[in-house]
């Protein structure tokens, strides 16, 4: 979908398609798009967002323009009866990841967005595993399904400044190695949120939210915060999905460097992220990826 969408700008640009990619600002008309949605996992089908890899440059990077957001989109549960339990769960991390995206924030006064976000989460928390075990449950995928859209279709990140971490951090472990985004995500979640916490206290009052809201823990705001990054990893580990990046075939630190300048070129990880990250910063959580997490 996000390519028909490139390409779908490309249809009335004279040049390289991936100079769209590059150039968001290069996106005019666009070709009309309708989808029909076999996976709830991207959201794309509700916004105006592609993501493309360029394998060639070891390159994944995202584009976005009001022309290419699909004009009608198709959510039929049923349609994603037969999504195997690996990117069912993969889809599922893909969401809570979007989520969480928005949700840490620095953003003030976002109290109704910050209640859609939890409630989107609770409802993948409490639908994925069944999704997984029982594949034509269909309130559990009609669940699934549209948390995915909502939860990338501007309303839970409306009024919020800031960008993303995450996301551009496994962008480029995903540029560099054949993985799948949401296992990625999977991986690397839980290590930036303990990195959070290590380094800047400042955060331990919205994590405390999430784990009382989301995860209905209870206790001080520190013990809360940290237990919740221990309910986040056990859970997305539930799913089935591998939690190092050696289990899914990454088994040695040499490009990452290399990524690290990558992701914080890209996402402007310096000015805008959450919390503040650098070269060997992004190395770190990258690093940290690479054991078992065994302390939070």
């Amino acid at each position: 979908m996000d390519a028909a969408k490139v390409i779908a700008g490309g249809v009335y640009y004279d040049g390289d398609a991936w100079d769209l990619v590059e150039d968001s600002s290069k996106i005019g008309k666009a070709t009309p798009i309708v989808d029909i949605l076999t996976l709830a996992a991207t959201g794309t089908e509700m916004n105006r967002n592609a993501v493309i890899s360029n394998q060639e440059r070891n390159e994944k990077l995202g584009t976005s323009g009001w022309e290419l957001l699909p004009k009608v989109s198709f959510l039929d549960p049923t349609n994603t009866f037969t999504v195997p339990a690996s990117q069912t769960a993969a889809g599922a991390a893909d969401i809570l990841s979007h989520l969480f995206e928005q949700y840490f924030n620095r953003t003030a006064g976002v109290t109704v967005q910050d209640n859609i976000a939890e409630g989107l989460m609770k409802a993948v928390i409490q639908h994925a595993p069944t999704a997984i075990q029982t594949p034509d449950d269909y309130i559990a995928r009609a669940n699934i399904l549209w948390a995915s859209t909502l939860a990338l279709n501007g309303i839970p990140g409306n009024g919020r400044a800031g960008g993303w971490t995450c996301h551009p951090i496994e962008h480029e472990l995903s540029a560099y190695y054949d993985i799948t985004h949401g296992i990625g995500l999977a991986i690397l979640t839980p290590r930036w949120m303990s990195y959070c916490l290590e380094h800047d206290a400042t955060t331990v009052t919205k994590f405390a939210q999430y784990g009382r809201n989301v995860w209905h823990l209870e206790g001080e705001d520190d013990t809360v915060a940290h237990q919740a990054v221990k309910a986040t990893h056990d859970f997305l580990k539930s799913l089935g999905i591998p939690m190092t990046l050696p289990e899914v075939g990454i088994t040695t630190d040499e490009l990452v460097p290399e990524m690290s300048a990558q992701a914080v070129r890209h996402g402007h990880l310096t000015q805008n992220a959450y919390v503040s990250l650098d070269n060997e910063d992004v190395a770190e959580i990258i690093r940290a990826s690479f054991v078992e997490m065994t302390d939070f």
